[in-house]
């Protein structure tokens, strides 16, 4: 396998583990609804920075496969935004992980997640 084969894997596991850490964000309610909203807006990010870069004079710099970005089809792209963000989501988690100071704690993207419940 090429390293563009191994690329693709690496980029179709992060995405799996991250719909799936997605959908289970999703049914825990208030209390998941920042992981969510985070996800969702590194996806749409994802999408549309490949879009841009293919449009941009980039964009023939960067092989797919055997297809440059710049003439990749949209399903290519939007595949590949998704993976490009599912991957960078699974290592900030990897990071967190291993983050016990706590020094690289992001503010929440809801308010709902920094709320505490009235008494």
């Amino acid at each position: 396998m090429d390293l563009t084969g191994i690329m693709g894997t690496v980029g179709l596991i992060a995405l799996t583990l991250k719909v799936l850490d997605f959908l289970k964000n999703l049914t825990s309610g208030k209390a998941g609804l920042n992981s969510v909203v985070t996800q969702l807006c590194a996806w749409v990010a994802g999408i549309v920075a490949v879009f841009l870069y293919g449009e941009s004079q980039l964009g023939d710099g960067v092989v797919v496969g055997s297809i440059t970005l710049d003439h990749a089809d949209t399903a290519t792209k939007i595949i590949i935004g998704l993976s490009i963000a599912s991957v960078g989501s699974a290592v900030f988690d990897f990071k967190k992980a291993f983050d016990r100071s706590d020094s690289a704690k992001q503010p929440s993207l809801t308010s709902l997640s920094g709320e505490k419940e009235a008494a």
